[in-house]
């Protein structure tokens, strides 16, 4: 499965509709085919440091960094696939691909600047893709393992 992913500037609000593609994220198409699929924020994102990096030595504040660019955003995109992945483990690749596309949200830019739109964490709290299997804790619902009971619907 390859999911090319967009920056998005969230503009450190909240509201994803004020949200707009970073500058320095590429565009598409490329050789006939459209890219990106998909934007993510990716612009001053707080995120670990690897100890003894050169780049962790450089910044000297601690176990953090905040950076931009796309190798930002797509943990973002991952995250949430293996979020869906985890709720739905017999989804195929293009189906994880077209419900994540299917629930962007509209940045208004043109397709190869924003793909299908920002990727749309919050559509996994609202649709059931499917029970969780086993008790392993989900970011998704906070200090609770209980099972997800499928209503029989698919994606």
């Amino acid at each position: 499965l390859i999911i090319t992913v967009a920056a998005a500037d969230d503009r450190q609000s909240i509201r994803q509709s004020d949200d707009k593609i970073a500058r320095f994220s590429s565009r598409g198409p490329v050789k006939g085919t459209f890219k990106p699929d998909i934007s993510a924020p990716g612009v001053n994102i707080n995120s670990l440091c690897a100890p003894n990096s050169l780049l962790c030595r450089q910044k000297k504040n601690g176990r953090y960094l905040r950076l931009s660019g796309t190798s930002m955003s797509t943990p973002i995109v991952a995250g949430i696939l293996a979020q869906m992945l985890q709720r739905s483990p017999k989804m195929s690749p293009n189906q994880l691909k077209a419900v994540i596309k299917k629930n962007a949200i509209n940045l208004r830019y043109k397709a190869t600047a924003q793909g299908s739109g920002e990727v749309n964490a919050r559509f996994l709290l609202k649709r059931n893709l499917g029970p969780i299997k086993g008790k392993s804790p989900s970011p998704l619902y906070p200090g609770k393992n209980k099972i997800i009971v499928d209503k029989g619907r698919r994606v």
